[in-house]
């Protein structure tokens, strides 16, 4: 009985803490298990480096023109397949404005599996455009990174198991754009 609470305990507390940086999301795709406790860490003042951008800005361009036929060299297969089973996901990141429809189909989507509405919508308006026209701005990350985080801490236990494949493909989103830079 005490190790019940014990293991209750530790599951909350993973699920409460902001981690430590971004895992590698290698098991992303199929399962939310790297979710929770996996939080985003970052810096929009260490992103505006000339060379920091330089790369957020190639890695957004991979984002933008990955294909399951001609997959970026630089990009991990399971993203391709998280955007393929997601394509309103990659949409949401390309477009500068996201279209109604597009909206309301990302926010039911992930109400329908217990994020809460406003979580929803913060994350929406903060990841729309994020990466058009193959351009991130550091503090519009820092902004989608915030969002996302601020949503992981507020969905219940179900959608981080069972989270939607368009959040998880907009995880891998961000997971290639942070990763290896400050």
């Amino acid at each position: 009985m005490i190790r019940h609470f014990v293991f209750v305990g530790l599951f909350i507390l993973l699920l409460a803490s902001p981690a430590a940086a971004q895992g590698t999301c290698s098991d992303c795709v199929g399962g939310g298990s790297d979710i929770a406790g996996a939080l985003f860490q970052g810096s929009a003042t260490a992103w505006a480096t000339p060379e920091a951008r330089l790369q957020l800005n190639e890695r957004a361009t991979a984002l933008n023109t990955l294909s399951s036929d001609a997959p970026a060299p630089s990009i991990a297969p399971a993203v391709a397949d998280a955007f393929a089973a997601a394509p309103n996901a990659r949409a949401l990141l390309m477009q500068t404005e996201a279209l109604p429809e597009l909206k309301a189909d990302l926010h039911s989507r992930w109400t329908t599996r217990g994020l809460p509405a406003a979580e929803a919508e913060a994350l929406i308006d903060a990841l729309t455009g994020l990466t058009a026209q193959n351009q991130v701005e550091p503090e519009a990350l820092q902004t989608g990174l915030d969002a996302y985080n601020a949503a992981v801490e507020a969905a219940p236990p179900t959608f981080v198991t069972d989270p939607a494949p368009s959040f998880l493909a907009l995880r891998h989103a961000l997971v290639v754009l942070t990763q290896a830079t400050p």
